[in-house]
């Protein structure tokens, strides 16, 4: 599909939420405080967006595949890689290597999320909207939703300007069962990065942490990690709702594997009785988000940057 051909779904009426967001809002009992949010949401990039933006050396991208499957990767570059054309179009000047199986996600457009991250200042920024066009070696972006998050669960990390690697482009994958290598690296993990996509919403790409261990390898094929308290917009479940289709991403930050995985995700209730304090369970959550992994790549030194803890 071309950018000029591009239209949006006949049921989109401009609202910053879709019927899966909103319905997901009013069972968990947070429409209050999204309709506080609303004004967060901006159709194209503020000055100060742009400005971010431009400072990072790596963006999260999410994006689905011809046959349907969501998948969510990195792309790098020096900073200014992310330039902002005019208030709508964002260039990244950068592309998924054709190792990347969200390379095959990103034609002109398509539906893309995209997540930058500041993780040294807890600062994150997400534009979702379609590929306006592809230029040699990159992507302009044409934005729809313009927000921030809140700094909620990311660990601080620095990026090593003189840590940078060369890139292996050695790869590996499997159809379902993780092998022990991948197995133990998402045991590991701090950061997951879940993709989702919606026919009214379009894609997006979402961050999620906590202390290493918190993404549970149920078995070889299936993951699963709390719902902590978020923001309460329910940008993800409310994709979920309506489409279960995922990607997940997991960086191992100590040399730079990245793990790929496409499948379906469904959110679980946990509330266990009556006693429980409201809106909390036995683990100081609501919800876990199950995870059925379909197929799942993984590519050594993926992500070049090398990265300096913080936290440790």
């Amino acid at each position: 599909m071309s950018p000029s051909s591009y239209e949006l779904p006949a049921d989109f009426h401009g609202d910053v939420f879709h019927g899966g967001e909103l319905r997901v809002q009013e069972q968990c009992g947070t429409r209050p405080t999204a309709e506080r949010l609303r004004g967060a949401f901006h159709a194209e990039m503020p000055s100060a967006a742009a400005a971010f933006l431009a400072a990072q050396r790596m963006v999260l991208l999410g994006g689905s595949a011809p046959r349907g499957e969501v998948w969510a990767s990195a792309v790098m570059g020096a900073p200014g890689f992310l330039h902002a054309l005019d208030p709508s179009r964002l260039w990244i000047q950068a592309l998924p290597s054709a190792e990347d199986p969200l390379a095959d996600c990103l034609a002109s457009g398509a539906a893309v999320g995209l997540l930058a991250i500041d993780f040294e200042a807890r600062r994150r920024l997400r534009l979702n909207g379609f590929v306006d066009s592809r230029p040699e070696s990159g992507l302009v972006i044409r934005a729809q939703q313009v927000y921030s998050n809140c700094s909620k669960y990311i660990h601080r990390r620095r990026a090593d300007t003189a840590g940078l690697a060369e890139a292996d482009r050695a790869t590996r994958s499997r159809s379902g069962s993780l092998d022990v290598d991948a197995a133990a690296r998402i045991a590991a993990a701090d950061t997951l990065f879940i993709a989702t996509a919606h026919r009214v919403g379009g894609a997006d790409v979402s961050h999620r942490g906590g202390a290493p261990g918190f993404v549970q390898v149920e078995d070889a094929a299936t993951l699963s990690w709390p719902d902590f308290s978020g923001n309460g917009l329910f940008q993800t479940h409310g994709n979920l709702s309506e489409d279960p289709r995922a990607g997940l991403l997991v960086i191992d930050f100590r040399d730079g594997t990245a793990l790929q995985m496409t499948g379906t995700a469904q959110v679980v209730d946990e509330r266990r009785s009556a006693q429980s304090p409201p809106g909390q369970t036995a683990e100081g959550t609501q919800r876990r988000v199950q995870f059925r992994i379909e197929q799942w790549v993984a590519r050594s030194g993926a992500v070049p940057i090398r990265w300096i803890d913080l936290e440790t």
